[in-house]
């Protein structure tokens, strides 16, 4: 803890992200990232209605999610 404290408090820190949070100010949308898609970005609520309505096997989806179309990842 002496270590943390020496470097600006690191626990006070990462206890104020949530409010942070909260606040909205981590809602920014940044072009790049609809750019690195190929597609709009769309909110995790969104998304995660849209599979529920459409019955998607979840594992599948994250499975697909994480290997991006490139097979199992490694």
């Amino acid at each position: 803890m002496r270590r943390n404290s020496a470097n600006g408090d690191v626990a006070r820190s990462w206890a104020s992200t949530y409010p942070a949070l909260e606040a909205g100010e981590a809602s920014v949308v940044d072009p790049l990232l609809g750019a690195v898609l190929g597609r709009p970005p769309v909110s995790f609520a969104s998304r995660l209605r849209e599979l529920l309505e459409i019955g998607a096997e979840p594992r599948k989806e994250i499975s697909g999610w994480l290997d991006n179309g490139r097979g199992p990842a490694r």
